[in-house]
């Protein structure tokens, strides 16, 4: 699943990741949150591994979310591309999640 938010005006990346994990947590009830900061084409990302609660037919399950950063035309936006199976350890669903996470690109305008 890939998303875009953005809001109007500049907004410090660290309070963006911050909110976006905040509403992970109260929102979805998605517990066992551990990330990582990177860098995506030269902006400010983070790799965040939780585990997600059981919702309708879907068991609990391990979710990556990648998530990155960009401040164009007077806006911030926030892109996030999320992973998840019900079988964290096939090596298939590794290795492309692991490739997802590294080809994803966020190029704002003029870039």
């Amino acid at each position: 699943v890939v998303t875009l938010e953005s809001v109007r005006g500049s907004a410090d990346p660290d309070t963006v990741f911050e909110q976006n994990r905040s509403n992970l947590t109260t929102m979805m009830g998605a517990f066992d949150l551990k990330t990582e900061s990177n860098t995506t084409c030269g902006l400010p990302s983070e790799t965040t591994t939780y585990t997600a609660p059981a919702m309708g037919p879907a068991p609990e399950r391990p979710i990556i979310m990648h998530a990155v950063v960009a401040e164009s035309g007077g806006s911030t936006y926030l892109a996030t591309v999320t992973i998840q199976t019900t079988d964290p350890g096939d090596a298939k669903y590794v290795t492309d999640s692991q490739e997802i996470i590294d080809g994803f690109q966020m190029l704002v305008p003029g870039s």
